[in-house]
């Protein structure tokens, strides 16, 4: 008995995990950063996004974040170190780079109310089974 006892522990588990489990996201705004394509030498704002929203860098571009030292707020793209003033069109002036707006990322679709009600119902199938196969193995060794 004890063995299937720990089998519906492992099911338990797995509904924890699957139901409590949420989308990719952030629980609070991501930081903006600014990206940068060397090979076009263009750039532009950059944010990942929120709980709510979320953005991928197109091919070619990275991002970078400032850091703060001394009070002060510094972005290190390569060998430069450039104070950040905030604002993205004056970062990329000081690069020599061609600035191309304030947010160049692209949406990413995440997951909607209908794929959390798909995990929640599948979270619960298997709860149900692991119950099932539970319950028939104490009755079928109980004499009736």
């Amino acid at each position: 008995m004890f063995k299937y006892f720990r089998l519906v522990n492992l099911f338990a588990l797995l509904f924890v995990f699957l139901f409590l489990t949420p989308s990719f996201s952030f629980g609070a705004p991501a930081m903006r950063g600014v990206a940068v394509n060397e090979t076009t030498r263009e750039c532009g704002g950059y944010w990942q996004g929120d709980e709510y929203k979320q953005f991928s860098l197109p091919l070619g571009w990275v991002a970078y974040y400032p850091v703060e030292e001394s009070g002060s707020y510094f972005i290190t793209i390569g060998n430069r170190k450039i104070e950040d003033s905030w604002k993205d069109a004056d970062i990329c002036e000081k690069l020599g780079y061609k600035y191309v707006g304030e947010n160049i990322g692209k949406p990413v679709q995440m997951a909607g109310w209908k794929d959390q009600v798909y995990y929640a119902l599948a979270a619960i199938v298997v709860v149900l089974i692991g119950l099932i196969f539970f319950t028939l193995k104490v009755f079928k060794k109980r004499k009736i």
